[in-house]
């Protein structure tokens, strides 16, 4: 009984590494999609802020990248419906993250709404929970350096909280950029590679 459980453990074990290569490639595209999209929203609103018209147009233009990332999400990206079943690896990931995409959008939208956080927090709050995404990212594609991404972020998130100011938008897109927006091309250049060599 314990050698049966010991071999189905071990299938399990490699059907998840299997999986990770599909899951990575459908994943690493939501991180380029939505991080192009964050980071124009965060330069953007930091020339708005800049010339004094963020009140006019800037929340206008959140509510189109934002809402532009949750349809590619959906009809595109990960969160798409997929014809074959997910595995629970594929399960695990598709929930992380879109645990992290609705309490991202909570803090970006509905906490300043309700008067319960300042703009100068909204960047570390949502980059604080982006980290923990990484960080079971990384466990579950089997990456070290994914799961060290989310250190990268959790240390950026405590600098915005102790310097808050206009530079955090700056400082928020520098994060997005080399946190996931060039591990997204990287991730999916690898499994790209490795779906075509197997």
């Amino acid at each position: 009984m314990d050698q049966q459980k010991a071999l189905d453990d071990l299938a399990f074990i490699r059907k998840m590494m299997a999986d990770s290569q599909t899951i990575i490639r459908s994943r690493s595209i939501d991180f380029i999609v939505w991080g192009i999209l964050i980071t124009a929203g965060l330069l953007g609103s930091y020339f708005l802020i800049l010339n004094r018209v963020y009140h006019s147009t800037g929340v206008w233009m959140w509510l189109t990248l934002v809402s532009a990332g949750w349809i590619f999400a959906f009809t595109r990206g990960g969160f798409k419906s997929s014809p074959a079943p997910l595995t629970l690896a594929g399960r695990m990931m598709k929930g992380t993250w879109l645990a992290v995409g609705i309490s991202a959008t909570i803090f970006g939208f509905i906490a300043p709404w309700a008067d319960a956080i300042s703009g100068a927090y909204i960047s570390p709050s949502i980059a604080t929970v982006i980290a923990i995404a990484f960080y079971l990212s990384g466990i579950l594609y089997q990456k070290r350096w994914i799961s060290f991404l989310a250190f990268y972020w959790w240390a950026g998130a405590v600098y915005m909280f102790f310097f808050p100011s206009l530079e955090t938008l700056l400082v928020n897109a520098f994060l997005i950029v080399t946190g996931q927006i060039i591990p997204g091309i990287f991730l999916y250049r690898e499994a790209a590679g490795a779906q075509a060599n197997g």
